[in-house]
């Protein structure tokens, strides 16, 4: 067990050895004049000259004595006097007693070092841990910054991470949290910690702090480490190979922070490709942590592509073998004792007169009467209130989230027309700009990041004059939106060679929201926004001052026919202006626009669930596919998730499949299997897919299917309701007889006389044999 220790403690200092472009011509176990040679490489000593320098690896429980020390230099001492070598370099796992480094330095040409001394040598990571260190201590945040706390819990997450390095083995780890919870500021915190902790103890392990956010699309490892440190304070002798030789032996403590404004970004490949190389990191010894927010995983396949390295193809789970799953925390928000404390620190920091003790106290109380508990939980919104109580002149009567957005980008404008030449440029076509700019970010680029360069003319010809420099105007709407980066209020900070940024992605939302309340949407942008509307931009628009935003929206809906996702649906239905209206729904006789029905179709839902479902039942018509796929996805949507009306909804969906359906076609139905049957733009092929879902229970005169099939199916239509949620089987069955109540007598006479003639077996193919017509749909019991 000690010659493999000993065998891998010289394996590890021959691989940095190799790994550095510094050392050359590096040879194992040499055996020359009479002595076996642990490693021996040659070192340039000046532009013409290499030394030939030995390495003795000594990983000895009790460390190296004096004694050693004297038996390997007398050891070696023929290689000198042979001229074969010109140094000897013993190399230990641990700093050796000051003694003996004193009892060495009376040799000559011998040193002695521990591992992370000869790390060091090779590739000093120093200058960037001392830019790391300074970076959080010399900001004001540092001034301020409040503990993150576990989600739930009363233990800070900073306990937990110093657990979690100080344990082994330990899994990688994944903090959530939503925009503006302090995930950036933890990582510069944690990085500058250890950045400390490195430097005053060579032994301790490397931060190396990764803003994810920087890069654009999905890069390789080593393209991303070389981009970072590289760079200004970066780390002198980097290469890639001593870098992960490094990482093998558990030097560093990777941060990646921001994955979520790296997702928005990326393709579905992209997204793969980077999953891979993140858990390309997460070996045995190493410590890899991972920030981002929760919804920039979008779906429970890509979790499992992260987080458990699996994906699953034709319904087999297939791993990627690489590393152990992610541990996941969740941070929490503010509490009013925390918040408190951020908003007196923050006001203590950056407020100059002479009454800052009475000026602090005064806004506090300010604060509390006003119970702003949930309007700043997040830390970036109690920063914006902060902002807001640095001045004097500022009222806190009336303030919500909205306010607060609303009231810090009006300051930002405030100061910047303070500098004369911002003048010449009104604040409403500056806002407007921003609002073009944050659309076309979100919307159609999908990044954060920009040039001027970038900015498609269609955009840039709105605010240019054509006989200017189009660059040189674009520029200076840019500059003149911020103030200097990291400044008090800066709102866009400008970045490395002209790039761009909104700082924080809840300011991009803010001015999206904005954008689709106050433009007039064309149809192209109602699909872009309905497939990206979230819960962050749902909740600007609901606050939006100056008119209902969600009823806005509805009203938007007319012009546009493609696919709309659940979520978008049932937000417009929240809105209280549509709710207001429910009176004027339950008396309209007719109804085209789609997707406004299905609005309604909500809002009646609550109010008189048996008038929806009529409604709705109307819409079903021969000529109409839309409306009636449309219809059948409502009203299998509301079986689904509630219960209570899943007959009534169940009802009326075979009633009005049956109003709409020849009979004659669904007898030869069995002519084409379910399998092979696909949906066109033809009503009755559609319904007529539907039934063949469907069971029919002659005993007990009734329909039997799976809500959870038939949703599906219905999903397969060209024009739908789209919607991810996975549904468990859920069985029902609607009677005959109830459904038979809703038709017309001659529809329901000829409904029973084709279920009698299915029973006795007449609808079916005559070609068929008898055992093909009991495997054949309709299916009956």
């Amino acid at each position: 067990m000690v010659e493999k220790k000993g065998a891998d403690f010289e394996a590890r200092v021959a691989q940095l050895l190799k790994s550095s472009t510094g050392y050359k011509n590096v040879r194992e176990q040499q055996h020359i004049c009479g002595k076996n040679v642990d490693l021996i490489f040659e070192k340039q000593w000046t532009p013409r000259k290499y030394r030939t320098i030995a390495v003795e690896c000594k990983d000895w429980k009790h460390g190296v004595d004096r004694q050693a020390v004297r038996e390997i230099y007398f050891d070696y001492k023929p290689l000198f006097d042979q001229k074969e070598i010109d140094e000897l370099w013993i190399v230990t796992p641990n700093p050796a007693a000051p003694t003996v480094q004193e009892h060495v330095d009376g040799f000559d040409g011998i040193e002695i070092f521990h591992i992370k001394e000869l790390e060091q040598d090779i590739i000093d990571f120093s200058l960037y841990a001392t830019h790391l260190r300074d970076r959080f201590t010399n900001d004001s945040l540092s001034k301020y910054y409040i503990p993150s706390r576990l989600e739930n819990s009363a233990s800070l997450l900073h306990s937990a991470i110093l657990v979690w390095l100080a344990s082994s083995p330990v899994k990688p780890i994944a903090i959530w949290a939503g925009y503006g919870m302090g995930k950036t500021s933890y990582a510069s915190f944690l990085a500058s910690q250890l950045a400390a902790d490195f430097l005053s103890d060579a032994a301790g392990r490397i931060p190396i702090l990764i803003p994810l956010g920087d890069f654009y699309t999905a890069p390789r490892l080593d393209g991303l480490f070389a981009n970072i440190l590289t760079k200004d304070n970066g780390v002198h002798g980097y290469n890639f190979n001593t870098f992960w030789n490094l990482h093998e032996a558990g030097r560093f403590v990777i941060i990646l922070d921001g994955f979520d404004e790296m997702k928005h970004a990326m393709t579905r490949s992209e997204f793969i490709a980077i999953s891979k190389e993140i858990r390309k990191l997460c070996l045995p010894n190493s410590r890899v942590l991972l920030l981002g927010r929760p919804d920039a995983i979008v779906s429970g396949e890509e979790h499992n592509i992260l987080i458990k390295g699996t994906r699953t193809i034709a319904d087999l789970e297939i791993s990627d073998n690489m590393a152990s799953d992610f541990d996941e925390l969740r941070l929490d928000f503010f509490s009013e004792p925390e918040y408190r404390e951020f908003l007196s620190k923050y006001i203590d920091c950056y407020y100059v007169e002479d009454d800052k003790r009475e000026f602090i106290s005064s806004r506090l109380e300010q604060v509390s009467k006003l119970k702003l508990n949930d309007l700043i939980k997040r830390p970036v919104q109690a920063r914006m209130l902060a902002q807001i109580l640095l001045n004097p002149k500022n009222s806190l009567e009336s303030v919500s989230k909205y306010d607060l957005y609303e009231m810090f980008i009006e300051d930002c404008f405030t100061r910047e027309e303070e500098k004369h030449e911002r003048r010449k440029t009104s604040r409403s076509l500056r806002r407007r700009f921003m609002q073009d700019l944050a659309w076309w970010l979100w919307a159609v680029r999908r990044t954060r990041t920009f040039t001027v360069n970038d900015i498609p003319l269609s955009l840039a010809n709105r605010y240019v004059a054509g006989d200017g420099d189009a660059v040189g105007q674009l520029r200076e709407l840019l500059v003149g939106s911020i103030v200097e980066e990291k400044s008090i209020g800066s709102l866009l900070t400008e970045k490395d060679a002209g790039t761009f940024y909104f700082p924080h992605l809840s300011f991009t939302e803010f001015l999206v929201a904005e954008y689709v309340v106050e433009r007039d949407l064309s149809a192209d942008e109602i699909g872009l926004l309905a497939k990206s509307f979230d819960v962050e931009i749902k909740g600007f628009v609901e606050s939006y001052k100056k008119r209902d935003g969600l009823s806005k929206l509805y009203s938007d809906l007319r012009t546009y026919s493609g696919d709309i996702p659940w979520y978008f649906i049932a937000s417009l239905s929240e809105s209280r202006t549509v709710q207001a209206n429910v009176e004027f729904f339950k008396s309209q006789t007719k109804r085209d626009v789609f997707w406004s029905f299905a609005v309604e179709f909500l809002v009646l839902l609550e109010n008189s669930p048996n008038l929806a479902f009529r409604r709705s039942a109307q819409l079903m018509r021969p000529n109409d596919p839309t409306s009636t796929a449309i219809v059948v996805q409502l009203l299998l949507k509301t079986a689904l998730e509630k219960p209570s009306m899943r007959s009534s909804a169940m009802t009326e969906l075979y009633g009005g499949v049956f109003r709409n359906i020849n009979l004659d076609k669904l007898a030869n139905t069995v002519r084409h299997p379910f399998p092979k049957f696909e949906i066109g733009g033809d009503v009755e092929d559609f319904l007529v897919f539907l039934l063949e879902a469907t069971a029919i229970d002659h005993n007990k005169r009734a329909f039997n299917a799976d809500l959870a099939e038939l949703f599906r199916i219905s999903l397969r239509a060209p024009r739908s309701i789209i919607d991810e949620q996975e549904y468990a089987p859920t069985p029902m069955s609607v009677k005959w007889d109830e459904i038979c109540q809703l038709l017309r007598p001659t529809e329901s006479r000829k409904v029973l006389s084709w279920l009698e003639a299915a029973r006795d077996g007449a609808v079916f193919d005559k070609r068929e044999s008898p055992k093909q017509r009991a495997t054949s749909r309709p299916r009956f019991i």
